[in-house]
């Protein structure tokens, strides 16, 4: 009941967000540029860009932040800017950083069906590259299945108890 007052006013909240989100981005582009892909070798997978997990973790807090004043619009308005976000980290991180496409080689002759030939050092960015997407696709569909989940527990628990008719024993 309390929470409803603050809702008309948590548009400022979203907009600090968005803001955060970009700054934060330009320090994920910032940092790869000078430090290039992760090329440690894990077991089982890739690499994942560091900035990825990062990226989840903020807006886990930024979450639970804004579910503790309000599940409604506000929430759907940051998920918004969530998905904003995912799609210029997509953009600038992800896609950027594939090698770029030359005569014969590169991703470009990927579509061309012609031979691709990648150097060691582009072979590890774009397996880092394609672990980072891979995690991202698979958290956020986590996230997903588990506020589905989440919500559907809620419906059912405000439904009424079935009640017993007379002729049943």
């Amino acid at each position: 009941m309390i929470s409803r007052c603050f809702e008309s006013h948590l548009n400022v909240y979203i907009e600090s967000q968005d803001k955060n989100l970009g700054e934060l981005i330009d320090r994920f582009v910032q940092d790869y540029k000078s430090q290039g892909a992760p090329t440690a070798v894990v077991e089982g997978g890739g690499v994942v860009l560091p900035s990825c997990a990062d990226l989840f973790i903020f807006y886990k807090k930024s979450m639970v932040q804004c579910s503790q004043l309000s599940t409604g619009l506000p929430l759907l308005e940051l998920t918004a800017v969530f998905k904003k976000y995912l799609k210029e980290y997509s953009a600038r991180l992800l896609t950027a950083n594939l090698p770029k496409a030359t005569s014969g080689g590169g991703f470009g002759g990927l579509l061309k069906e012609t031979e691709v030939k990648l150097s060691t050092d582009e072979v590890a960015r774009s397996c880092c590259i394609l672990s980072t997407a891979e995690y991202c696709l698979d958290t956020t569909q986590q996230v997903l299945l588990f506020r589905l989940h989440r919500c559907c527990w809620l419906i059912l628990m405000a439904m009424p108890a079935p009640r017993e008719t007379a002729g049943e024993s």
